[in-house]
């Protein structure tokens, strides 16, 4: 009897201490057009490191293939969440990927952190096929 009502306290204990939960809730992602209109940058590239990231949960570089919109470079770090509740990403290295990535740019025009989540239209590049029609040319040359 006396080990019930512990195993009862300790089970209360864990429920109290769990704190908030948080749930990832998406509406459906607007088109391939629209969503490259609100992204900041938009294009296909291969995972070549993760890296879990204090503030952001996950850091993703991509070694970039195609450009439609905001990258510049070879290379490009996107956050992303860890997955489940915080609508992280899921990124295998090795992978490529169309990324519709969301950001902001400074005062002196230089894009700041950019980041993806479930919501976006991102997925991996052999799903990708009507967006990638629906996106038209690339804007910019491959980099």
């Amino acid at each position: 009897m006396n080990f019930r009502r512990v195993a009862f306290s300790i089970a209360i204990a864990f429920c109290l201490a769990a704190g908030v939960v948080h749930a990832c809730s998406c509406k459906g992602p607007p088109s391939a057009k629209e969503s490259l209109s609100a992204a900041a940058a938009v294009f296909v590239g291969k995972v070549v490191k993760t890296e879990r990231d204090v503030h952001f949960g996950v850091r993703v570089t991509f070694e970039i293939t195609t450009v439609w919109k905001g990258v510049k470079e070879r290379t490009v770090d996107i956050n992303t969440g860890f997955g489940g509740g915080d609508c992280g990403y899921p990124v295998k290295v090795g992978d490529k990927y169309l990324v519709y990535a969301f950001g902001s740019r400074s005062d002196d025009g230089k894009l700041g952190p950019l980041a993806t989540t479930i919501c976006s239209r991102t997925c991996p590049v052999d799903r990708a096929k009507a967006d990638i029609k629906a996106l038209g040319p690339t804007k910019m040359p491959p980099v």
